[in-house]
Parts: C-alpha cells; structure tokens; sequence
C-alpha cells in the first residue's frame, strides 16, 4: 500500500525518531517513553516506531498520501496508554541485522534542522542557571537540560524550569523534599539507589495529593547517588 500510494514513509518516522514521537503520543505515553530511551538507549525508537505502524495497521491502508497517514498515525497512536505501547513495541522480535539496517535508514534519510527549527526550539527555553549541571550527576550539560524541556508535553512547559531538590544540598529528608514540591503542578524526579535500583518518577498534581503517573526500575552498576 505505502509503494502504490507513494508514501515516503521514512520521513514520517525519522521525525518521529528526532522528536521521540513528541507529536504522536499522548503525555502520560510520552513519559513513559523518555523514561524507557534512558533505560535502553536510542534503539528503542526503533521498537515504538514499528509498533505505532503496527498498531495503526488497518486505519492507515486507507490513507492516500502522505499527510493522511501522518494525520492518521498521530490520531491513532495518541490513543495508546504506556502499558500497550510497551506491549506492542517489545513484542515485537528484531535481530541485531535488523537494528543495523534501520539504524542506516535512519541516518540517510533523517531530514537537517534547519536555523529556523533550531531557533525556535530555543525559544522554548524559558531560562538557564549554570549551576544546575553542578547539581546533578545524570543531567551534565545545558544541551541535556534543553533536551529534556523539547521532549517533555506542551503543558510542562508552563513556567520555569527549576531545579527544586538534590540529595547533595537538601539531603535525604523526604518531607523536605514534599515541603519543596507541593505548590508545583508537574515534577519530574530521578533517584538513583546504591549499587543496583535506578528509578524515574513523574508526578502530577491532583488536588492536594500527588499521582505517581509512572515508574521505571532497572538494575545498574553506578554508585552514583541523587
């Protein structure tokens, strides 16, 4: 169907790729999302990217040129949760060959940034403070910072970005940390245990409490504590 109708599919997934399906997902999915990427690494773009296609299958087949199935790809896929999303995209089994020549696809057809694109995503940034990188030991640049803030929902970026809590300068209080976060709406927060368990928590404020949206643990090496 893509060869008949003339469907550069390619470009649809490589912007995907370069935004971490941004546009395609919902917030709570896209999250969960940017908190797997930091878990498995760029290659699980690839995954999502086929499961996204996978699940949208029946509804593309009647899209007959490139801006219907991009329009039915976003409307289809924005209606995935993370737990299907998952499902769907480690499902799926692909060889290291298989990785590799997507990776290559990926790299020549991926579309440049234009100065234009670059200046708008600036734009977004709403502020910087130099010591922020100094006060954490995932985050290490402000290219890092400026990363998060893109991938992260259009209704996070309300606001300041602001560093509100670390284990090197507020310790380990929990209810410092409650104290320090309870008038925000959204809060990201990345805690690394000693020796093996790293999590990813995203908050989200609802009434007086707050609602863990997702969690993701993984084992590790790094002694590193935040």
């Amino acid at each position: 169907h893509i060869n008949q109708k003339n469907i550069a599919i390619e470009k649809i997934l490589a912007d995907g790729f370069a935004t971490m399906y941004a546009n395609y997902l919902n917030s709570e999915t896209l999250l969960r999302l940017i908190d797997t990427f930091t878990v498995e690494g760029y290659k699980v773009l690839f995954r999502v990217g086929l499961a996204l296609l996978t699940n949208a299958t029946q509804s593309l087949l009647e899209a007959n040129n490139l801006n219907e199935f991009r329009e039915v790809l976003i409307s289809e896929s924005q209606k995935l949760d993370a737990n299907t999303l998952s499902r769907l995209a480690f499902g799926v089994y692909l060889s290291r060959d298989k990785f590799d020549r997507l990776d290559l696809l990926h790299k020549e057809t991926l579309l440049n940034v234009s100065k234009t694109e670059e200046l708008e995503a600036a734009r977004r940034w709403p502020s910087w403070d130099p010591k922020w990188p100094k006060q954490s030991s995932i985050l290490k640049s402000k290219a890092d910072f400026l990363q998060l803030w893109i991938w992260l929902p259009p209704q996070c970026h309300i606001g300041d970005f602001e560093m509100l809590f670390n284990t090197r300068d507020d310790g380990y209080n929990l209810s410092a940390l409650y104290d320090k976060v309870f008038t925000y709406m959204y809060i990201c927060i990345y805690i690394k245990r000693f020796y093996f368990i790293e999590q990813s928590l995203f908050f989200k404020k609802k009434k007086k409490k707050f609602k863990v949206c997702r969690t993701t643990e993984y084992t590790g090496t790094n002694r590193n504590d935040n």
